[in-house]
């Protein structure tokens, strides 16, 4: 396959999974209680990432976690 066909089938299979997370979460509480609601979903990342950018601290917190964890690990095994 080339490389146009095949980002049109990948394209394609991204739709046809939103369409049905926003059909299913539309019909069914319970879908929306699991999964969420995309149109939700999508704006609540606008805000933590564009709106109040407020999840880069916490991103930056979780990666200094991450290495201090890897480091005292590394030293305390060897």
């Amino acid at each position: 396959m080339n490389r146009l066909l095949m980002r049109a089938w990948q394209i394609g299979l991204l739709l046809v999974i939103l369409v049905a997370w926003y059909w299913g979460s539309s019909v069914s509480d319970d879908v929306a209680f699991f999964f969420g609601r995309p149109v939700e979903v999508a704006q609540r990342l606008w805000r933590w990432f564009v709106t109040d950018a407020d999840i880069y601290k916490h991103l930056g917190v979780t990666l200094m976690e991450t290495l201090l964890a890897f480091l005292i690990g590394t030293l305390l095994g060897l």
